[in-house]
């Protein structure tokens, strides 16, 4: 694989903003070849490319973390976000690439080809306004959670079976929130009004996607461990909890981003 020629995860830690250049690129070329190979279902081709043109890179990374958690000495040395922040920044530094090409494709590219690549997101985008609108209060937090928490499970699976979860993720929600974005922007270029509803979608969309990137680290951690490791040896179980702490946080802020966007983010635009 050409980016796992190129980028080093070792020094790729100690300079993750570089990440935001292969998150683009990457990106913009699988979104490229999707429409010329399979125009008609260039949306889940295009995020396929995508996954595929992460995968060993996020394999080595997992590894790493793996690494990272056997070595800890004293558990309560460090906090598991502290201990596990290199990883997100990895993490958050390629899904800001992606955001970025997948909200100027949406912009700029004919409609048609717009509705190709992001027919999927759209008609999530759609149908989850209107199925969520017909709810009030606690119905719609717990519609919220539902959809939020079966994300999470998604991931979680194909991130211990497959070590491709947070990959998953990151490109899935990077294409909704890009195309979420895009429709606003260019919406707002047409009537003229600043689109400060945006600031309504990042205000619970920051820890959502949050919590999917530890689910989905978490994950992968566990499938490396599982791989190396019988399932009684004295390592295997110390990974594995800190895992499930990391699972536990992300369950925290899924909560807190389903409340935010039902009582919080409605107040907004």
């Amino acid at each position: 694989m050409v980016l796992e020629w190129l980028v080093d995860v070792h020094k790729m830690e100690g300079k993750p903003w570089k990440m935001v250049f292969f998150g683009f690129i990457y990106s913009v070329i699988a979104a490229g070849l999707a429409l010329l190979m399979l125009p008609k279902f260039a949306g889940p081709v295009m995020l396929a490319f995508t996954m595929v043109a992460f995968v060993p890179l996020m394999i080595s990374l997992m590894k790493e973390e793996e690494l990272r958690d056997e070595g800890r000495k004293n558990k309560f040395a460090h906090w598991l976000v502290k201990e596990h922040w290199p990883a997100m920044k990895f993490f958050i530094c390629m899904f800001a690439g992606m955001l970025l090409a997948y909200t100027i494709l949406f912009i700029l590219l004919p409609k048609q080809y717009a509705t190709n690549l992001f027919s999927m997101q759209l008609d999530m985008i759609t149908s989850r306004s209107v199925q969520l609108g017909a709810l009030i209060g606690d119905g719609k937090l717990l519609a919220i959670l539902a959809n939020n928490f079966k994300v999470l499970a998604t991931g979680l699976f194909l991130a211990f079976i497959y070590g491709t979860g947070a990959i998953f993720i990151l490109s899935w929600n990077a294409a909704i929130l890009g195309t979420l974005i895009g429709d606003i922007i260019k919406t707002s270029i047409q009537t003229g009004a600043v689109p400060l509803s945006i600031g309504k979608f990042l205000l619970h969309g920051i820890p959502e996607i949050t919590a999917y990137f530890i689910a989905g680290l978490a994950g992968g951690i566990i499938s490396i461990a599982a791989a190396k490791h019988k399932l009684g040896d004295p390592q295997f179980k110390e990974v594995v909890k800190d895992s499930l702490e990391l699972i536990l946080l992300s369950v925290v802020l899924l909560i807190v981003s389903a409340l935010l966007e039902v009582y919080v983010s409605p107040l907004i635009g």
